[in-house]
């Protein structure tokens, strides 16, 4: 993990690299150290941010920054996080697709937090 979160995720091209850094976000949220896992989370968003093709693995890069930001309190950057990821799901994989609707309940539980739950 030391190495993983020492590299510049940033200036590689190494699919590899990311999807294995992609996974150690995962495991840093299963192991309550949300912190490091949101600042991993943005870095792998930033790098693999979707273009004119969302791939699996640029769309598990979206959702990952909201996922970790309510861990530490960043309850209205979740939510600004999880809107915008919702948003380009729903523009780019329809309203019924498994991620998009992943991600409005993702949404949902930062406006419960928020007590927004009845905003849009």
């Amino acid at each position: 993990m030391p190495h993983l979160l020492a590299a510049d995720l940033a200036a590689t091209g190494s699919p590899g690299v990311r999807w294995m850094a992609r996974n150690a976000c995962w495991y840093l949220l299963a192991r309550g150290d949300t912190r490091t896992a949101h600042d991993l989370a943005a870095t792998c968003a930033s790098t693999g941010a979707p273009g004119s093709g969302m791939t699996m693995r640029t769309r598990g890069s979206c959702r990952l920054p909201g996922l970790g930001a309510p861990g530490h309190g960043r309850y209205a950057e979740a939510r600004d996080l999880d809107q915008d990821t919702l948003a380009r799901f729903r523009r780019v994989l329809g309203e019924d697709h498994p991620d998009t609707l992943a991600s409005a309940d993702n949404l949902a539980a930062d406006l419960r937090a928020l007590g927004e739950a009845d905003g849009p």
